[in-house]
């Protein structure tokens, strides 16, 4: 089995966690179809670290990206891409 490296495998898990902390509050506020989209975008997040190959972390960034244009004020408040790409998640 082949996994992504320590730093991607970190900012993977971090953003999972931000997308079930999103997740619950669309539950809650009812937004079905963003629920939907952002199920979208992240569901292949833990197949891919299973059976990591490089290129999938831009398959990731354009699921990210997708979700992330068409719902602004989420991208704003979870702020995945800068997860993904620039900011260290914390530690727990």
């Amino acid at each position: 089995m082949t996994e992504p490296n320590t730093k991607i495998k970190k900012r993977l898990l971090f953003i999972l966690h931000l997308g079930w902390v999103e997740a619950r509050e669309l539950a809650r506020l009812k937004k079905a179809e963003q629920l939907y989209d952002l199920a979208d975008a992240l569901h292949p997040i833990p197949g891919y670290m299973s059976r990591w190959r490089p290129e999938y972390i831009e398959a990731i960034r354009f699921n990210l990206k997708t979700y992330c244009e068409k719902y602004p004020n989420a991208a704003k408040r979870f702020q995945y891409m800068e997860f993904l790409d620039k900011w260290q998640p914390p530690d727990f």
